[in-house]
């Protein structure tokens, strides 16, 4: 019972994230910005802060980032015409 005590306040600062990263994409669409980057400003802005829902190492949170700008720039240059 005790994990479980422990994981659900991860569980919901996750989804609290997911839900703004999710509210900000419309956003980002209507300044011309690739919805993924709003996923990954609001990832950006939480680290600031100081949010992190689970522990994971700083490597890890690089690694994240980097997947996360290649399929940014992957998918801003198919949406780029010519």
């Amino acid at each position: 019972m005790h994990a479980l005590a422990d994981f659900f306040p991860a569980l919901a600062e996750s989804t609290a994230l997911l839900l703004v990263a999710l509210a900000a994409a419309p956003l980002a669409a209507r300044i011309r910005v690739p919805g993924p980057a709003a996923f990954l400003f609001v990832g950006v802005i939480a680290g600031r802060i100081g949010v992190r829902p689970f522990d994971v190492s700083i490597d890890g949170i690089e690694q994240v980032g980097v997947i996360a700008l290649y399929i940014i720039l992957f998918q801003w240059g198919l949406a780029t015409g010519y």
